[in-house]
C-alpha cells in the first residue's frame, strides 16, 4: 500500500467524518432549542468522541459557522438568482416570490436554526448576513430598480419603500404565517403573495 494511497484513504474518513458531525449537530440545532444543544450531545448523535469534535471544527463557534454554510448551501440561492434574471420585470418580480417559497418549504426549519444560531453567536452572524440576508436585499433591490424602470410602481412607490415591501413578502416569518398557521400549501402562498405585490406594483 502506498503512502499516497494511506493518505488519501486517511483524508476520506476524515472527510467523512467530519460530515457525519456536521450533519448530527444541523439535525440537532433544527429540533432543539439551540442553547440547549451541547458539544456533547453532538459528538453522541455523530457516534464520535467529544475531542473528535472539536479536533474538526476548533471551537463551538466553528461547528456553529459550519452547521450556517452547510444549511445555507443546500438552501438553492442559484435558483432565486435565475428568477430574478427574466427578461419581465414582473414576471421576474413573481418568479422570485415562488423560488422564494419554493426553499423555504424545502430548508425552512434550516433557515431558521442558521438564523437563530446567528442571533446567539455574533461570530456566526457575517455568514448570514452575507450569504442570505445581504444576497436577499440585492436582490429585492435589484428587482425593485427593475420596476421601476419599467414604470411598473404605483405613484407614491419608490425602490426603496418596494424593497421594505418585499423583505416582508419574502421573510421565514410571513411564509411560516401562512403556511404553518393558515394551512396554505407553498404554492398557494407563493400566489397570495404575489397577489399583495398588486399593493404597489401595476399588473400588466
Amino acid at each position: 500500500m502506498t503512502r499516497e494511497y494511506r493518505l488519501g484513504k486517511r483524508r476520506e474518513t476524515a472527510a467523512a467524518t467530519r460530515q457525519r458531525i456536521l450533519d448530527a449537530a444541523t439535525d440537532l440545532m433544527i429540533s432543539a432549542d439551540l442553547p440547549s444543544v451541547s458539544v456533547d450531545a453532538i459528538a453522541a448523535r455523530s457516534g464520535v468522541s467529544r475531542p473528535t469534535v472539536y479536533r474538526c471544527f476548533g471551537t463551538k463557534v466553528g461547528l456553529l459557522e459550519a452547521v450556517a454554510w452547510n444549511v445555507l448551501s443546500s438552501v438553492g440561492l442559484d435558483r432565486l438568482d435565475d428568477a430574478r434574471q427574466l427578461p419581465d420585470a414582473m414576471d421576474a418580480l413573481r418568479a422570485f416570490l415562488r423560488e422564494n417559497c419554493r426553499m423555504l418549504a424545502e430548508v425552512g426549519d434550516g433557515l431558521r436554526a442558521a438564523v437563530e444560531i446567528a442571533r446567539q453567536e455574533p461570530d456566526v452572524a457575517q455568514v448570514i448576513e452575507t450569504t442570505y440576508y445581504g444576497r436577499r436585499i440585492e436582490s429585492l433591490q435589484q428587482l425593485s430598480e427593475r420596476l421601476a424602470d419599467s414604470d411598473l410602481l404605483k405613484p407614491g412607490w419608490t425602490p426603496d419603500t418596494a424593497v421594505d415591501a418585499l423583505m416582508v413578502l419574502t421573510s421565514v416569518d410571513t411564509f411560516e404565517s401562512l403556511t404553518r398557521y393558515r394551512g396554505r400549501t407553498w404554492r398557494q402562498t407563493a400566489n397570495r403573495l404575489s397577489e399583495m405585490t398588486t399593493a404597489f406594483t401595476i399588473h400588466v
